[in-house]
């Protein structure tokens, strides 16, 4: 493709997403009120719950050092008044690695396979996370935390496999079970990771003093952590399957057999793949559904042998594909010498294969609407660590210097109890919400409650001579935070996925991710140092504690603001 036809193409990549949202907008009553919604395709189970153990794996290795970091610091010999540097610059060490590396992960997915990254991502948490437990100072901590995140493509990639196994009418459903696995994962690392750590002085009579973990205080919750992503990385390499066209596909643990009865058994009238939607593969007439069912079936038993290399998501489709071409009752065209595809009398160009484009072709083909949701969801990012944080330092501060003086237990208990707020409302609430509202109108929602939220959460200093009031208010304020968040971290995902094409889903959730972990750089370190500055000056309200909660409101807001103004098509996906 000449420069000229790229530019071309990306002038109307927004215009044809336009258009494809209106098509869809008729079939839907989602967003629009139609009359005829589209059915809604199977939940794709075994690869749903490998991906969940993985992420609760990465939740849990991302959250377990929050309760104890701070604590972590003044152990290597830092005054209380540096702890919000020191622990900042080692939360945020993770992400200028990930920086550097997430969209090199994304892109290996996109052409090696999206397994291959998300083993490796595991098997580097185990690792960084027990070497975290033997930092004895602040080299070794920060070194080891960089490690995690040079080798850590999860966040992305999972997110990538996830569309690859989705269509529009159950990706949000499958997302929810993927934040899910993220939120127990969450709710246990802060928990565990308040509970175990430094043990000699929370159970005297179970550890004793002169022992190994009176030596590393910290290494049982990081030994933990390692433990939970080695197991998830043994369900990852025995379970889960690939997605895209690779060498590196997982052996299957059933019989050839076993398989093929089940794939054919999934090929029903009513029941298509996941990942063979009615907009990617072309549409049956209803009269030969069930023959065409019926020769894929003989045409994958006949392909079996014994000993047979198991088979990705990728051969079958390129199985199916050819069987539904040679059916003349399909209505898809796929022999355009020029790279075009014709359905239903339209022509449309194919995107290139990806290892075939060039960066440069790559950015270009995100487009406006791809670079204001990755640019929401690098906010939020921000927001999010920045706040928590923040939480993590003030909440240690007795009460005469603005703080409530929680212990690292008490912590984990508010993080957790708030893990389990997200665990609620991405279950009960978040699908009925983006099915009514769309994915757009429920990140403002989001961002919205968020400003209430962080604008409270320094006021409960107020109630400290009250425990019971102040552990509801905190509590409450914190798990608005986490489940209204979580919300719109889910609907910032999908708006990413919705704005690009399934051939570079991979590099651009990799983009989406380094522009996060860019955020995520800054956001403890400018926190923590603006906090320590404020908390500790004599300034007036806001300009004392109060002032970095009011900034990260304020970032929430302008979110919100934002995200008001994208147009609806982005609740749809591109075509």
């Amino acid at each position: 493709m000449t420069a000229s036809g790229e530019s071309r193409q990306d002038a109307d990549s927004d215009c044809e997403m336009a258009a494809s949202a209106e098509q869809q907008g008729e079939e839907s009553t989602t967003i629009s009120g139609a009359a005829a919604p589209k059915p809604i395709t199977p939940i794709p189970k075994r690869e749903m719950f490998v991906l969940m153990c993985i992420v609760i794996a990465e939740g849990f290795a991302f959250t377990m050092v929050l309760p104890f970091v701070a604590f972590l610091v003044i152990d290597f010999g830092y005054s209380e008044e540096d702890v919000g540097y020191y622990a900042g610059f080692i939360t945020s060490c993770f992400f200028a690695a990930q920086l550097v590396s997430s969209f090199f992960w994304g892109w290996l997915s996109d052409v090696k396979g999206r397994r291959l990254v998300l083993l490796i991502g595991l098997a580097g948490n185990a690792i960084s996370n027990i070497w975290f437990g033997f930092s004895s100072n602040l080299y070794i901590a920060v070194v080891s935390r960089s490690f995690a995140g040079l080798l850590n493509g999860i966040s992305g990639v999972s997110k990538s496999y996830l569309r690859d196994i989705t269509d529009e009418t159950n990706q949000s459903k499958c997302y929810i079970y993927r934040s899910t696995g993220y939120a127990i994962g969450m709710a246990a690392g802060p928990l565990l990771g308040g509970l175990l750590a430094r043990p000699i002085e929370q159970y005297p009579s179970v550890f004793s003093k002169g022992t190994f973990f009176d030596a590393w205080p910290y290494f049982l919750p990081c030994f933990v952590s390692g433990l939970i992503n080695v197991v998830g990385l043994a369900t990852g390499f025995v379970f889960l399957r690939e997605t895209r066209n690779s060498s590196f596909a997982a052996p299957m643990v059933d019989s050839n057999a076993d398989a093929a009865r089940r794939d054919a058994d999934s090929l029903t009238a009513d029941d298509t793949p996941a990942h063979d939607s009615a907009d990617e593969r072309g549409r049956l007439n209803p009269g030969t559904q069930s023959r065409s069912v019926a020769s894929y079936w003989r045409r994958l038993l006949s392909k079996l042998r014994p000993g047979g290399r198991a088979r990705s998501y990728a051969h079958l489709d390129e199985d199916r594909t050819t069987e539904l071409q040679s059916d003349e009752s399909i209505e898809l065209d796929l022999s355009q010498s020029d790279g075009t595809v014709t359905r239903d009398g339209r022509t449309t160009q194919k995107d290139s294969a990806p290892e075939k484009e060039g960066f440069l072709a790559r950015l270009k083909g995100v487009g406006k609407f791809g670079w204001l949701s990755i640019g929401l969801y690098t906010s939020i990012s921000f927001a999010w660590l920045a706040f928590d944080e923040v939480f993590a330092i003030w909440s240690l501060r007795p009460p005469d210097e603005g703080g409530i003086h929680f212990t690292p237990a008490d912590i984990g208990i508010v993080q957790a109890f708030s893990s389990i707020t997200m665990l609620v409302m991405q279950v009960a609430a978040y699908v009925p919400m983006d099915r009514k509202f769309g994915s757009r109108n429920v990140f403002t929602a989001g961002m919205l409650a968020w400003l209430v939220s962080m604008l409270a959460m320094p006021f409960t200093n107020l109630l400290t001579s009250y425990t019971p009031a102040l552990w509801v208010c905190v509590c409450l304020a914190y798990g608005v935070k986490t489940g209204f968040g979580s919300c719109a971290m889910a609907a910032v995902t999908l708006l990413i996925n919705n704005t690009v094409s399934a051939e570079v889903t991979g590099f651009v959730n990799g983009l989406a991710v380094s522009c996060a972990a860019a955020s995520r750089l800054v956001a403890p370190p400018l926190a923590g140092s603006l906090f320590a500055l404020t908390a500790n000056s004599s300034l007036p309200f806001p300009l004392d504690f109060h002032f970095v909660f009011i900034l990260v409101a304020l970032v929430s807001l302008g979110s919100a603001i934002v995200a008001n103004r994208l147009p609806t098509s982005v609740n749809f996906r591109r075509s």
